[in-house]
């Protein structure tokens, strides 16, 4: 982790840490809240939709790890000093000419407070002294398309029915 970006964290009170074999649970959990919305939609038992999703999780993950071998996979941890808790994940992959964000994701009640947006900032600066764009794929429904695009994300045309590419420039 950069100086930029750990400072940009910890003005926010947030921390990252390498993701470790004990935050699977956490990771799933997190994994079930981003298809919350979607899964209330769905008339299944409830014990239909937990294994839905946690086999769904283990195959994003497959593929994560699997196609991004050498990604950052980060826990966000937000630490006040008096607690410490987990509260998203961050992952991301730096390329030579870009880097990626294959994933950020944030407990419901972390969402909507600026820590994405400050945690995306100082990435795409780390990546600009880089000499590297930075860029995502967006499912084309999320609301956080808005986000990225105030945050100088533009939509590149590559897009597959389900997921659009966004690419910020180098400044």
């Amino acid at each position: 982790m950069s100086a930029s970006l750990s400072t940009g964290l910890s003005r926010m009170h947030v921390r990252l840490r390498l993701r470790a074999n004990k935050d699977t649970d956490f990771l799933r959990a997190l994994y079930a809240t981003v298809r919350a919305e979607e899964m209330a939609v769905v008339p299944w038992p409830e014990a239909v939709k937990a294994a839905f999703l946690r086999q769904q999780f283990d195959a994003q993950d497959l593929c994560y790890t699997t196609s991004y071998p050498s990604a950052r996979q980060w826990i966000i941890i937000r630490d006040t000093g008096a607690t410490r808790r987990p509260v998203g994940r961050f992952f991301l992959y730096c390329g030579v000419k870009d880097w990626r964000i294959i994933d950020i994701a944030f407990l419901p009640e972390w969402r909507g407070m600026g820590m994405g947006s400050g945690l995306i900032t100082a990435t795409a600066a780390d990546a600009a002294a880089a000499g590297c764009t930075l860029s995502l794929h967006v499912d084309i429904h999320n609301r956080a398309k808005s986000l990225y695009r105030r945050l100088g994300f533009v939509e590149d045309g590559t897009h597959n029915g389900l997921y659009q590419k966004m690419v910020r420039a180098l400044p």
